[in-house]
C-alpha cells in the first residue's frame, strides 16, 4: 500500500455522521482512527424484527459500516471502496440499550481489504461477529473526494 495518507479523523467522523443511512437507523460513528472504528447504534423499536430484538439486517448495517469507517481511516479520501462480501454471526440477541461495533482492518492489500467487527451490547456482551471484504477503486475525479478530504 506505500506511505499512508494524512487523514484528518475528526472531519472523517464528523462527515460519517451525517451518511443518511446512518442517520436514518440512528447510528454514530464515536472513534476512528487508521484502520479501525467503533460505532454505537441504540436499540429503537423500529429497528426489531417481529420478535421484539434488534433486526439482524441492523446488525449487519452497523457491521458494515465499522468496517467501511476504519478502511477510509487507513487508505484516505481518494479512494473508494464497496462490500464484496460479508458474513456475519448472531450470538445474542439485543432487546434494549445498544450495540457496539468494533471494526479493525486486518488486510489491506491495493484492490482488496477485510474486516473484522465484533459487536457487544452495553454491557460488553458479545452479541454477533462479522468479516467483510472490500474491494478498493482509485477517484480519479477530483470533485469526487469526500468532503472531509479538501484541503488534504
Amino acid at each position: 500500500m506505500g506511505e499512508r495518507p494524512a487523514v484528518d479523523f475528526d472531519g472523517l467522523r464528523e462527515y460519517a455522521n451525517q451518511v443518511p443511512m446512518y442517520k436514518l437507523i440512528g447510528m454514530e460513528v464515536v472513534e476512528v482512527r487508521a484502520g479501525y472504528a467503533r460505532f454505537r447504534l441504540p436499540f429503537r423499536r423500529e429497528l426489531t424484527q417481529p420478535f421484539g430484538v434488534m433486526h439482524g439486517g441492523a446488525f449487519a448495517a452497523v457491521a458494515d459500516s465499522a468496517v467501511a469507517i476504519a478502511l477510509w481511516g487507513l487508505v484516505g479520501a481518494d479512494k473508494a471502496f464497496t462490500t464484496i462480501e460479508m458474513k456475519i454471526n448472531f450470538i445474542a440477541p439485543v432487546a434494549s440499550g445498544e450495540v457496539i461495533a468494533e471494526g479493525t482492518i486486518v488486510h489491506c492489500g491495493r484492490r482488496t481489504a477485510i474486516g473484522d467487527v465484533t459487536l457487544k451490547d452495553q454491557d460488553g456482551r458479545l452479541v454477533g461477529k462479522c468479516l467483510a471484504t472490500y474491494m478498493i477503486l482509485p477517484i480519479e475525479d477530483e470533485s469526487a473526494r469526500p468532503q472531509w478530504s479538501k484541503g488534504n
